[in-house]
Parts: structure tokens; sequence; C-alpha cells
């Protein structure tokens, strides 16, 4: 599918849930599949981390932030998405420093089109994102237990 097509389906939804619109969307959907499989595999087996995400977000999920946003659909960023998960905040430093040193697992698909650089881009900063949340409870919790042990002090 072309980016226009995809944002053509997008207003599409927005007028009518229409059976043939739905299923064009769940072709859509699933075709984020097979890159997130690949993602997994390769933070697996690069990195050795542990992973669990989901490979396409519901139609009905997609719909309803269709509806609440006006955001274009080939600009929906969280199709499909995976976190890594690591014990602790050491080991998140680490396979963020990993990951930013290889910029990415993901610079290794072979026979990577423009598209898959795009989705890749999108991936990055939602890890990214995903790191600095991550990194921000952390320091919550931690200042958190700081206070705790004033109070006992």
């Amino acid at each position: 599918m072309t980016k226009s097509s995809i944002d053509k389906l997008g207003d599409s939804l927005r007028l009518s849930l229409t059976d043939e619109n739905l299923e064009k969307l769940d072709h859509y959907r699933r075709s984020f599949s097979p890159f997130y499989l690949e993602v997994v595999d390769k933070l697996r087996t690069i990195l050795g981390v542990a992973v669990s995400g989901r490979p396409a977000k519901t139609t009905i999920s997609i719909c309803e932030k269709l509806f609440r946003s006006p955001m274009r659909l080939s600009q929906m960023a969280d199709i499909s998405g995976c976190r890594i998960v690591v014990p602790d905040m050491a080991a998140q430093i680490q396979v963020v420093d990993e990951i930013e040193h290889d910029k990415l697992i993901l610079a290794r698909f072979e026979g990577a089109s423009l598209e898959d650089e795009k989705l890749i881009e999108l991936l990055d900063k939602e890890f990214v994102f995903e790191m600095k949340e991550n990194l921000k409870n952390e320091i919550r919790s931690m200042m958190s237990t700081i206070d705790d042990i004033k109070e006992i002090l």
C-alpha cells in the first residue's frame, strides 16, 4: 500500500466502518507482523534480552485512535511495537548503549527498503521515549525510597 492509499483508508474509516474498509485495515495492520517478528528475533538473539509486545494493534484500537485524533493513518507509529525487558537500571543503560553503539540491530536487516527505514526510525523514537519513561519512573522510585529512609532516621 502507498502512503496515500493508507491515508485514504484512514479517512474512509472515519466516515464509515464498512466491511471493505475494515478488511483493508486488517490487511494493513497485519503487514507489520513480519517486521515485528524480525525485530524481536534480532533483539533476542543479538542482545540476548527478553522482549514483550504485540505484532499488531487491534482494528478497534486503530479506529478509536483515528476517531479521537486528527492524525493520518500513515503517521500512526504504534501499530506494532515491542518492549525490552531488563532486570534493573544498569542493564537498561547497557542495552541502550549497545543499541546506540550499533545504531540498533535493525541496521543489520537484509534488504531494508525506504519504508523499512521509516519504520525503524519510528521504532527508534518509540524506544527512546520508552527508555526515558522507564528512567523517570526509576528515579521517582529512588526518590521515594530516599524519603522513606529520611523519615526513619
